[in-house]
């Protein structure tokens, strides 16, 4: 087997195990702390509702859209981490349908 062709198939399955999980949560708390730009005056989603409420002074209406934005940004990032989490995991632990199949037959 060459070096190429064993990376790809025995060492990248077993280190993506454990390299999404924790990538896929410095993403989101990156997501998360972006909101802390708008203080050194840079252009982002809270800065931009700041600008909004400065000007017709509805401060929490526009509080609540930008939270909600991030609640749906933040969201759709889990769900992507769970879906190639889920990918990774099928790919390095087998079928859930056998491990569901082994575990009732154990039962009985």
């Amino acid at each position: 087997m060459t070096p190429l062709l064993s990376m790809r198939r025995i060492i990248l399955p077993q280190a993506l195990h454990f390299i999404v999980p924790p990538t896929g949560n410095e993403t989101i708390g990156m997501l998360k702390t972006t909101s802390l730009v708008s203080v050194i005056a840079l252009y982002d989603l809270l800065y931009s509702a700041q600008s909004i409420y400065s000007r017709n002074y509805e401060t929490i209406p526009l509080l609540l859209v930008a939270s909600f934005w991030y609640l749906v940004a933040t969201t759709v990032f889990s769900g992507l981490q769970r879906l190639i989490e889920g990918r990774v995991r099928r790919g390095t632990h087998g079928s859930a349908g056998s491990a569901g199949f082994a575990f009732r037959k154990a039962l009985r």
